[in-house]
């Protein structure tokens, strides 16, 4: 009877583990779509993607847009045509295809528990799509202080900014925040108004219960 629980317990963890390590994001999502189209383009053609209609033939014509509302990457996105490499983290270099035109905050699954996530945000930060030095294309998000010495060593101008709203997942994120911090100020304040309150109350009963000389 324990072996069967203990499996039962390991397969469940396995799985919540993989649903943990599995989860993405519209941005990621687009981003790696993005990345397999230009990876396609390049296998067929032997150069990298300069225009929206080379990304969406291989996804069956479909209007990017229309395919990925929430990103919108025909107005995110920029091509890059200048020979442009950056040195990642991992320490390998990689040529930038494509990438966003201005840096956000994705979100970020710092837990995984049954019925309950942690859920914040990554440091300021772009998705680029980057051909590395085998020639795989992949989708890769780097950190907006990376992205700009990279840029400033090369002497090359970054993409115009887009015009678009911050993402709704960074609005909500930061309204919660002030909700968050609005409710335990008044929890401070309302403790601080009880202790207040019963701190003479205490300090009398004691004194009245101290026997008279």
């Amino acid at each position: 009877m324990m072996k069967k629980f203990t499996l039962i317990a390991l397969a469940l963890f396995i799985s919540l583990l993989a649903h943990a390590l599995s989860y993405s994001t519209p941005t990621r999502q687009s981003a790696h779509s993005l990345a397999i189209s230009a990876g396609l383009h390049y296998q067929e053609h032997g150069t990298l993607p300069q225009n929206w209609d080379e990304i969406t033939r291989y996804l069956d014509g479909t209007d990017i847009d229309e395919l990925f509302p929430y990103v919108q990457p025909s107005k995110r996105y920029a091509f890059v045509s200048e020979p442009v490499q950056i040195s990642l983290r991992d320490h390998t270099k990689a040529k930038i295809a494509m990438m966003m035109r201005s840096s956000f905050r994705d979100l970020k699954v710092s837990g995984e528990f049954p019925g309950f996530r942690l859920k914040g945000l990554t440091k300021p930060g772009r998705y680029l799509i980057l051909q590395s030095e085998n020639g795989d294309m992949r989708a890769r998000f780097v950190l907006e202080t990376d992205i700009r010495k990279t840029f400033r060593e090369a002497g090359i101008k970054l993409p115009k900014l887009d015009s678009l709203p911050t993402f709704p997942h960074e609005r909500e994120y930061q309204r919660n925040r002030i909700f968050l911090w609005f409710g335990l100020t008044l929890l401070i304040a309302a403790l601080v108004y009880v202790a207040s309150a019963l701190l003479p109350k205490l300090r009398s009963r004691k004194s009245a219960r101290k026997p008279s000389t």
